[in-house]
């Protein structure tokens, strides 16, 4: 039985006490959330202070679908224009397109772009009339200068297989998307310069050039390829703001 006969102690009355008395929280230190310490504590024990510290989502940003569908515009255009271009090259190639075409169509397009970038400039630079006769004689300089290589980047890769041109050419284009500025609101925060995948786009535009059948084609694609990856970035970014 629980209960002394003799003098009446009651053991069960007494186990129930001094079991409650070492249970209690208040004889123990207070939990801490730290490994490297022996704590009076199981170790699968856990406080109701645990999660108090608990943030969730403290740097999630919330997107609007259509932002997010406006912005990665930017990436499938870029990857448009290289298509396109490489259709031009293949039209030339096959002699489905001529060459005095190409050069008429994207000396006009060119005229025209320049003309609605001036006009929008000089409404906020008034000192930019010196710039524009300079501009001017620069591009004449450039594309006659353009011309007379014609010659020399036709046969500047005779000696060079067409499937190491062509695996060359995918490499260079992949360059160019991949280091292609797509942000452009921060320019400070740059990893590669612009330049980058420019000077890749044109290498591959050399490339192609060196395999069409005459000096026209190569001028004509090399001028194309200058107003496409060069010049028509410049104006799409301006235009976008």
């Amino acid at each position: 039985e629980d209960k002394c006969i003799n003098c009446g102690f009651d053991r069960f009355a007494a186990n129930k006490n001094w079991n409650s008395l070492s249970n209690s929280p208040t004889n123990k230190a207070q939990w801490r959330k730290l490994l490297w310490i022996k704590q009076d504590y199981p170790d699968n024990y856990v406080d109701s202070s645990f999660l108090e510290e608990l943030q969730k989502n403290v740097n999630v940003r919330a997107y609007d679908y259509w932002n997010v569908l406006k912005e990665s515009c930017v990436i499938s255009q870029h990857i448009s224009s290289i298509v396109i271009f490489i259709a031009v090259f293949i039209y030339l190639y096959f002699d489905m397109l001529s060459a005095q075409n190409l050069i008429i169509s994207g000396t006009i397009f060119t005229i025209i772009g320049y003309i609605f970038w001036d006009k929008s400039i000089s409404k906020t630079d008034p000192s930019y009339e010196y710039k524009r006769w300079k501009t001017a004689k620069g591009a004449v300089l450039f594309f006659a200068t353009l011309l007379c290589i014609s010659p020399i980047l036709k046969t500047l890769t005779k000696d060079t297989s067409s499937d190491t041109i062509w695996a060359v050419t995918v490499i260079l284009f992949l360059a160019n998307m991949l280091f292609h500025d797509y942000g452009s609101e921060n320019r400070t925060n740059i990893k590669f310069p612009g330049s980058l995948s420019t000077n890749a786009a044109i290498f591959a535009s050399v490339l192609l050039a060196s395999r069409l059948p005459s000096n026209s084609h190569v001028f004509g694609l090399m001028s194309f390829a200058i107003e496409w990856f060069a010049l028509f970035p410049i104006f799409r970014r301006y235009t976008k703001h």
